[in-house]
């Protein structure tokens, strides 16, 4: 049986809450997705969230990130996710991505990506990388080495390099 663990402290009145705690979950499911070992921290006072830690194993990798969340009319986000040895079956059949056999790509993958700004127009940047994706029903694509994608995204802008070999 998968049982989470919760710690909650709730502290001060209702018009000025408190609340912080952590949690744990050896195996489960989140949105459908299967994950093991989850863990979070929290800290909820005065429309600001923060979560310094959250991190699981999923897609057969693992999972990190922090985000701080200004939840006021102006609201703001600051977060900082990164993803590694993820495997892209794992990933396709948890997501039920059901790709053409010519640009369905195997392998791992790894990424780190940063989202900042307001709520309504945040902006993103960050990297994915792998070091070898197959397509090995490919009839168009050849295996690709040294993959490295470099994105950046704005309200007005998204940019993209893409790095990478055959042999």
């Amino acid at each position: 049986m998968n049982t989470l663990t919760a710690h909650l402290r709730i502290n001060g009145p209702p018009t000025q809450l408190q609340i912080s705690g952590n949690a744990h979950l050896p195996t489960g499911e989140i949105r459908n997705i299967p994950v093991k070992n989850v863990q979070t921290q929290f800290r909820y006072a005065s429309q600001q969230l923060d979560i310094p830690l959250f991190q699981a194993d999923a897609f057969a990798g693992t999972l990190q990130a922090q985000a701080a969340l200004n939840l006021s009319a102006k609201g703001t986000l600051n977060s900082h996710a990164e993803a590694h040895d993820i495997s892209l079956d794992a990933l396709k059949k948890a997501l039920s991505l059901n790709l053409p056999g010519d640009y369905n790509p195997q392998g791992r993958i790894s990424f780190q990506t940063k989202l900042t700004g307001s709520l309504q127009t945040p902006q993103a940047s960050g990297q994915l990388t792998a070091a070898h994706l197959s397509f090995p029903t490919s009839t168009k694509l050849e295996d690709l080495k040294d993959f490295k994608l470099n994105f950046e995204h704005t309200p007005t802008t998204t940019r993209a390099r893409l790095e990478t070999h055959s042999d």
